[in-house]
């Protein structure tokens, strides 16, 4: 099947969510369907009033369902974005809390942005001045970054032989965290348009240090907490690494930037999703990179990926998988055009 014939599949066999984000995402003509009818049925979706529903009922940062972070992203799958009413509702409170709660921006920020509230002026200014401390130390191009094993001599014995960030990098949370690129920092870099120049420019040179290859080795690590004598995880599941469990989340966010579109992590994830299509054109991925997973992190684990309204379909793992591969290609190709170009004047991000 061609692209447009997999699209014209998505749109009969899909359910609601599908084919609300089918319509927005991969239609070059998406008058020639009612979207006000496809929003209307999302928004009527039990598994989306369920996920408003999480939304602000827990934590910030928790594997629960109700967490901040795990409910925001599995709305954004869905495809809720501002404008919405019950959206906006759900989240413009929380442009609010980084105001008064800096130290959970690193969580929310990526998601806000994501959803369009990125003009919001908190947003905008946090991210800016987060990715500036990452491009400033990016731009170094150190790799060394752990302790030698004399270094780390006055590490409690808990933790001594293991990796121990160097204390520049081991910022507490109420100091604005480690320089280095986190997953939360990719998802925000990733979304987070790219008109401003100097923000591009910034975003890509991160990107392109997460991207290589000794910081993708990166397995494991930990914070070092000096002045509380402790020590905090945060390895590759914290940092900007491409792990096997949430592969489909950063090649679907770095098709976003052209610039990572060389990197080898990105060309060899891409190519192993492309031998998932099946022989009538369609895509067919294991279903533990698209993982449904209640009581799990939805960023860390990739565990909120369910597009579907009831995943006991045997057809419905076919639907996700075709339409996240359709989603790469689209930012891939859009990127391409982007690329060669010529653009205008380009306006600056305010964040005034």
């Amino acid at each position: 099947m061609t692209g447009q014939l997999l699209t014209e599949w998505l749109l009969q066999h899909g359910g609601a969510i599908l084919r609300y984000r089918t319509a927005n995402e991969l239609m070059d003509d998406p008058e020639s369907v009612s979207r006000e009818s496809l929003r209307h049925d999302l928004l009527r979706s039990p598994a989306v009033g369920k996920w408003l529903d999480n939304l602000g009922r827990g934590p910030i940062h928790h594997s629960a369902d109700t967490a901040a972070e795990n409910a925001m992203g599995k709305l954004l799958e869905f495809g809720l974005h501002a404008g919405i009413p019950e959206f906006d509702e759900k989240m413009l409170p929380f442009v609010e809390h980084i105001v008064n709660h800096p130290g959970d921006a690193l969580m929310l920020v990526p998601f806000l942005v994501r959803g369009g509230y990125w003009r919001q002026q908190p947003v905008a200014t946090w991210f800016v001045q987060r990715l500036r401390k990452m491009h400033a130390f990016a731009r170094q191009g150190h790799y060394d970054i752990f302790l030698t094993a004399e270094e780390a001599a006055e590490v409690p014995k808990a933790w001594r032989g293991k990796p121990i960030y160097r204390p520049e990098l081991s910022l507490p949370a109420h100091e604005g965290y480690t320089v280095l690129p986190t997953c939360y920092d990719w998802y925000a870099m990733t979304y987070y348009p790219k008109d401003d120049p100097d923000i591009r420019r910034m975003i890509d040179a991160v990107a392109a240090y997460a991207g290589d290859p000794r910081f993708q080795a990166i397995r494991s690590g930990y914070g070092w907490d000096k002045a509380r004598r402790r020590c905090w995880a945060g390895g590759g599941t914290f940092l900007a690494c491409a792990n096997p469990e949430r592969i489909v989340l950063f090649v679907e966010s770095a098709a976003n930037l052209a610039s990572t579109q060389t990197a080898e992590w990105f060309t060899r994830a891409f190519a192993m999703l492309e031998g998932y299509r099946t022989a009538h054109g369609a895509y067919l991925f294991p279903a533990d990179l698209l993982k449904e997973r209640p009581g799990s992190y939805y960023l860390y684990a990739g565990s909120h990926m369910g597009l579907t309204e009831n995943r006991r379909r045997t057809q419905d793992l076919d639907l996700e998988s075709t339409f996240r591969m359709l989603v790469i290609q689209q930012r891939l190709q859009a990127n391409q055009r982007h690329e060669h170009s010529i653009p205008g004047p380009l306006a600056p991000v305010s964040i005034v």
